[in-house]
């Protein structure tokens, strides 16, 4: 849930002010723009009117455009339809940053390869 993470169960706390809700809804339009289909995103009335807690976003894209290869530190998921995995993993990299990834996956050999030398080139690559 969305809420102040000091207070109950929130999963999801306030981004940082407005210039950050700001940069996110222009990521969602920008995405909309290159044909993305937005789920979210909405900011969340909760009495505050300075603190800016928001739906997170699930953006379905055509393809591998900005905003998808800019990162805006707000709560979007960017999903990107793939022929096999090795197309996923380039698509991957294909970022100019990755702080960090993940793979969900019941295959031990895609799941050893996203961690190998050739698989994710971010920090922290995570397995599921």
């Amino acid at each position: 849930s969305v809420g102040n993470p000091l207070e109950g169960k929130a999963l999801v706390g306030p981004l940082i002010d407005k210039a950050a809700f700001d940069n996110m809804q222009k990521a969602l339009k920008e995405a909309e723009a290159h044909g993305g289909k937005v789920t979210g995103g909405a900011r969340v009335e909760n009495g505050h009117p300075d603190a800016y807690y928001v739906h997170p976003a699930l953006v379905e894209m055509p393809s591998q455009v900005s905003p998808v290869t800019e990162e805006t530190f707000a709560p979007i998921l960017y999903v990107m339809k793939y022929s096999d995995f090795d197309e996923a993993l380039e698509l991957h990299n294909a970022v100019g940053a990755g702080l960090s990834s993940s793979i969900f996956t019941r295959d031990l050999e895609e799941s050893e390869r996203f961690l190998g030398v050739d698989g994710s080139d971010c920090g922290i690559a995570n397995v599921n």
